[in-house]
């Protein structure tokens, strides 16, 4: 005789089953979405997020599809398939290290930060005041100024790979999306390898400087057509609103040295 406790083959669930099931999918989007916001699991967000999602897709199929109660085989090919494409992918990910995606650069010997900082002085400095009708000349700005486009290049470079404290905890971040090689490693939105001099190319009568700033401050209206893994609505000015002028500015410094 048939065991009743157990759905026949092309029988509907139970609601009871259905309602476990809508809980354990609301328990793995509940840990999607702290996977995106716990920095220990940085290190392994894609692979991660790749298998709660895959996870999530499994029990849908399965149960609100109705696979499993459908074909006992079908349900053993998919499921099969799908953990083989989920390992493969990890391998994949492994292989050309798409997993690391947050590095602190001043620990990092791969990249060498541009890091000039003006001395300090101990000793007191005489100002001489020239008389009334003496002409004073300024004074000659060429290497003045280097210490202080240094330390913005600097500044830029950080900024780029840590979110700063007053834009708060960002799940997704310039490094995390963006590729630079030899820094970054994000494979989700275009690879900035090269942006001071593809920038300059996007818009007519526009500098790389000037697109550059203004993708920063309007990234849903500078979307570059006919650029590999730029996606319209992936960025969004919520991300970067928080940066002040400074941080714009040091951002945008950093990215002008990527010739």
């Amino acid at each position: 005789m048939a065991d009743r406790s157990q759905p026949r083959q092309g029988a509907h669930p139970t609601p009871q089953t259905y309602l476990k099931v809508a809980t354990i999918l609301v328990i793995l989007t509940a840990a999607e979405v702290a996977v995106l916001y716990i920095d220990a699991l940085r290190p392994v967000f894609l692979p991660l997020f790749l298998v709660l999602s895959v996870a999530k897709f499994c029990l849908v199929v399965m149960f609100y599809m109705h696979l499993k109660f459908d074909s006992r085989l079908f349900s053993w090919v998919f499921v099969g398939g799908l953990l083989l494409a989920v390992a493969v992918g990890i391998v994949l990910m492994s292989l050309f290290q798409v997993v690391s995606t947050v590095a602190n650069p001043r620990e990092e010997g791969e990249v060498a930060l541009v890091s000039e900082v003006e001395p300090e002085i101990d000793t007191p400095v005489l100002v001489e005041i020239p008389a009334e009708n003496e002409q004073v000349s300024p004074p000659e700005t060429g290497q003045a100024e280097t210490p202080a486009v240094g330390g913005l290049v600097a500044m830029g470079q950080e900024i780029f790979m840590v979110a700063p404290a007053n834009v708060g905890p960002q799940a997704l971040w310039c490094n995390t999306c963006h590729q630079i090689e030899g820094l970054a490693a994000g494979l989700i939105g275009p690879d900035l390898t090269h942006i001071a001099t593809d920038a300059g190319t996007r818009r007519p009568g526009m500098s790389a400087e000037q697109y550059i700033r203004e993708s920063i401050a309007n990234p849903e209206v500078f979307v570059p057509t006919g650029v590999e893994r730029a996606t319209a609505g992936l960025m969004t000015e919520a991300i970067t609103s928080g940066l002040t002028d400074e941080q714009v500015d040091a951002l945008v410094a950093y990215l002008m040295t990527l010739e």
